[in-house]
């Protein structure tokens, strides 16, 4: 499952990989041509699994993606849940990333609706992908350990969106009245939880995002986006820090700017690939709209790897992706200076 949140204009915030205006129906577009292909895949590689997209409004008809984003989702037999956003950030919050705590809200009625503690849920951003690779061990790692955490590999002095792991130790250790070690930053791309662990990740998440508030209050220095919540709640509920890492990476893949591809990606069972939001994504996007069936006919396993791969550039970028990622970059150019002037 995955969610989308629609930013109102008097919101604000900021995103690093998509530019412009967060309320805007363009920028809204940049990740309602994700959910297609999030969801195709994830039906190819998980043929029975329930898939659920969480919105904070109704599916809005205002573009032609908009109008055509429904469909899709049916075509992939996608249960749209509508929830309001209930863990928003206090006044005076850091401007990035402020949406990011809905995913608190989604962890919750999840727990509230859930049929068993045994079930097994996998909550992804909408710019990852299920590869051709089997998802079989996913579900049965959910199942065995209870709750899978990704970890990045930053060294702990590290300082990722603005705090390091010494730091969140500090204000885990706040928050907790614990003695906590050096949490090591667990990306927010996924939540991979058994139903009982569930329960106590959604429940421990909402006490500390709580006394977060009162932190913040207090003009003392707190967490700043949901990933740093999350790690803490892992790190006091003795979560191993990286048992999602055989499963999913963070793949950075425009060469202008950092790349962390190794040729080791192809066995994977998620890639999330937030750079290619923009680029790669929008170019399968384009493919289910055009009726180029790639996507479809590829089945899971191998081919569709193999698509995605050529797609996204992972592992490897190839020089048609390059000359197409160039194009986009040339068109966004143009559309910006086109907003200047008329203004």
């Amino acid at each position: 499952m995955t969610w989308f949140y629609e930013q109102g204009v008097d919101e604000g915030g900021s995103y690093a990989q998509v530019p412009g205006t967060s309320s805007s129906e363009a920028f809204r577009d940049v990740y309602r041509r994700c959910l297609p292909t999030f969801f195709l895949t994830a039906r190819l590689a998980n043929p029975t699994a329930q898939l659920i997209l969480y919105t904070n409004r109704e599916l809005s008809q205002a573009t032609a993606v908009a109008r055509l984003l429904r469909s899709q989702l049916d075509e992939a037999g996608v249960d749209v849940r509508v929830l309001p956003y209930i863990s928003t950030p206090p006044s005076g919050w850091f401007d990035a990333w402020r949406n990011q705590f809905y995913v608190l809200d989604v962890l919750n009625h999840l727990a509230t609706t859930k049929r068993s503690d045994s079930d097994a849920f996998v909550i992804l951003d909408s710019d990852v992908v299920w590869t051709g690779a089997p998802a079989e061990p996913l579900w049965q790692a959910i199942d065995d350990v209870g709750c899978l955490s990704y970890d990045l590999g930053f060294p702990l002095a590290t300082t990722e969106n603005g705090l390091t792991a010494y730091e969140l130790s500090a204000i885990g250790s706040v928050l907790t009245g614990l003695q906590l070690p050096p949490v090591s930053y667990q990306g927010g791309e996924i939540q991979a939880l058994r139903g009982d662990m569930l329960d106590r990740v959604s429940q421990l998440s909402s006490q500390l995002w709580q006394l977060t508030h009162e932190m913040f209050a207090r003009d003392e220095k707190p967490i700043r986006e949901e990933a740093h919540l999350l790690s803490i709640v892992y790190a006091t509920l003795s979560v191993a820090a990286g048992s999602a890492n055989p499963f999913i990476k963070r793949c950075w893949t425009q060469t202008r700017t950092y790349v962390n591809l190794t040729g080791d990606e192809t066995t994977l069972v998620l890639w999330h690939t937030p750079s290619e939001k923009r680029f790669g994504l929008k170019t399968i996007y384009r493919d289910l709209v055009a009726g180029r069936g790639e996507l479809q006919d590829a089945g899971s396993g191998p081919l569709l790897t193999r698509y995605l791969s050529r797609r996204l550039g992972v592992p490897t970028s190839p020089l048609g992706k390059r000359i197409r990622d160039d194009s986009y970059r040339l068109l966004e150019l143009a559309a910006q200076f086109g907003r200047r002037t008329r203004r």
